[in-house]
C-alpha cells in the first residue's frame, strides 16, 4: 500500500526510506552515542543513515532518547519529506477550551502554539498511538471538524547557482548591485 499524507488538502504520495530515519537530536549528540552517519536537518534534528536490516532496531534505540521517525521522500519528485513530531491543525470554526482539551486528550497531543482560535501547532506524544503521517491522514479523512491537518517538516535550504546577465547592455546599477535599494 502506498504511503501518503496531505498538504494543502491534497493527497501527497510518499516513499518511506528503508535505511534512513529522522530524530530530534543534534549530530553531536548522535556522534557521542556512536552513530556516525548523520546529517543535520535543523538546529535540533538529524537524519541518520543505517542499513535496511538495522533500521527498526536503530530507530528503537534512538526512540529511547528522542522522538524518531522514518525518513520519507515525495513519490513524484524524490525530494525529502522529513517529518517532525509536530502537526499543524486548523479547525473549521473556532474551538472552545473544553473541546480543544478533549481533542488533545483523544489524540495524546500537547499544544505548542495557538495561532488563532482555530489554528494550532501540536506535538505528538507516546500517547498519540501513531506516527505523524498516520495522524494527519486520520484527522483529514475522519474528523469532520478539521479544515486541514499537515505535517511539520524539516526543510533544508539548498543553494543554487544563478547565471548573471551576459548582455553587454545590462550594466550593474545600484539597485542591481544592492537588491534592497529602492529605485
Amino acid at each position: 500500500m502506498q504511503t501518503y499524507t496531505y498538504r494543502n488538502g491534497k493527497k501527497l504520495l510518499l516513499n518511506k526510506s528503508d535505511d534512513e530515519f529522522v530524530t530530534r537530536e543534534t549530530p553531536e549528540e548522535l556522534i557521542a552515542r556512536g552513530i556516525t552517519q548523520v546529517e543535520k536537518t535543523s538546529s535540533v534534528s538529524s537524519k541518520v543513515k543505517t542499513t535496511p536490516e538495522g533500521l527498526e532496531a536503530d530507530m528503537a534505540k534512538s526512540r529511547e532518547s528522542a522522538p524518531t521517525h522514518h525518513a520519507y521522500y515525495l513519490a513524484d519528485t524524490g525530494d525529502e519529506f522529513l517529518i517532525t513530531d509536530r502537526v499543524t491543525i486548523s479547525f473549521k470554526t473556532a474551538i472552545s477550551s473544553e473541546d480543544l482539551a478533549a481533542f488533545m486528550g483523544k489524540y495524546g497531543l500537547v499544544l505548542l502554539e495557538e495561532y488563532s482560535p482555530q489554528d494550532f501547532l501540536f506535538q505528538l506524544t507516546e500517547h498519540t498511538g501513531m506516527n505523524p503521517i498516520k495522524l494527519v491522514v486520520k484527522l483529514t479523512e475522519e474528523e469532520p471538524g478539521i479544515a486541514f491537518a499537515e505535517n511539520d517538516t524539516n526543510y533544508r535550504v539548498k543553494r543554487y547557482a544563478i547565471a548573471l546577465p551576459t548582455d553587454p547592455d545590462v550594466r550593474p546599477t545600484m539597485a542591481f548591485a544592492n537588491p534592497l535599494h529602492e529605485c
